[in-house]
């Protein structure tokens, strides 16, 4: 993958600043100046798809980490027929880099070679007069920092004035400080800390543990809307009829009628059936047909007075 033997970077990259920025493209970034020319700092032809095969990384995360770097002003992408081009923004020969530092250092050594001699000399000028000074000074030094001594048979109010530190109090304080170890937060691969989601309380409805709602959804799959849980409830009572419900509700289904609406329940399965289906003697009519049949039971009424 590689074509350099190794990889130099600049030390501030490793700032604050830069690694911010960078983020989670860092990889990438890495990876370009592997791939660029060491004169230049141009990656001719570069196609995302070779990164991603060489990576062993996702297409989509290469073109990402991409934009993101061009964003950041680290790189520039100039746009071909079949690829792209690569420029890295400020880019200077590595080579050059440690050419010019050792010539630097080599300076300094000459530098160093010709300072000596002249330090020696002043060095040997200047020791005899420091040495003549010190041997003047250090008596009167010595004189004035004598500490006064303490008589024994001093009263006990005085030897008391003396306060002593707490040697066992701070030692305990030294033994804490150098056994606390330093607890780092988790955090993702770009730094970013890793927080736990809070857990959502839950929200069910106690409603929903009573027969009627676990029938409604046994034969439906879905559960009421919370609003119509009282009505469907108080319909269906504590020992609600499957089996009716069942037969209303794929009779709803089969004539294509919403089935989510819930007529099949409140106003079907209220009536005793689907609508055509004989009870006894009578017949369910539902709709249209109820009212012309209650129209027609009012007209032979009329009649028949």
């Amino acid at each position: 993958m590689a074509r350099k033997t190794f990889i130099k970077i600049r030390r501030g990259i490793l700032e604050a600043q830069h690694t911010d920025r960078l983020g989670a493209a860092w990889y990438l970034f890495f990876y370009m100046l592997d791939q660029a020319d060491w004169e230049t700092g141009v990656i001719t032809g570069w196609k995302d798809q070779f990164a991603a095969d060489d990576l062993q990384k996702p297409i989509s995360q290469i073109r990402l980490h991409r934009q993101h770097l061009e964003k950041e002003n680290y790189i520039i992408c100039t746009k071909r027929q079949h690829d792209q081009i690569i420029t890295i923004n400020k880019w200077k020969d590595p080579r050059k880099d440690t050419f010019e530092e050792a010539e630097s250092i080599q300076e300094s050594i000459l530098s160093d070679s010709r300072v000596e001699p002249e330090l020696s000399q002043s060095r040997a000028r200047v020791e005899p007069e420091l040495s003549q000074s010190r041997a003047r000074v250090e008596p009167e030094l010595s004189q004035s920092f004598k500490s006064p001594s303490i008589n024994l048979h001093s009263s006990s109010s005085q030897i008391s004035d003396i306060k002593i530190p707490d040697i066992k109090r701070e030692a305990e304080f030294e033994d804490k400080s150098s056994n606390s170890e330093t607890v780092y937060e988790d955090c993702f691969e770009d730094g970013d800390p890793l927080r736990t989601k809070k857990k959502k309380r839950s929200k069910t409805d106690p409603r929903s543990a009573l027969p009627a709602i676990i029938a409604y959804h046994r034969i439906t799959g879905i559960y009421p809307p919370r609003p119509n849980y009282d009505q469907v409830i108080h319909l269906l009572g504590d020992q609600p009829d499957e089996k009716r419900m069942q037969e209303c509700y794929q009779a709803w289904c089969a004539r294509g009628y919403n089935p989510t609406n819930m007529n099949w329940l409140l106003e079907w399965y209220a009536n005793g059936g689907p609508p055509g289906k004989v009870i006894g003697k009578n017949k369910i009519l539902v709709g249209l047909d109820a009212v012309r049949a209650e129209q027609e039971r009012l007209r032979a009424e009329q009649n028949g007075k």
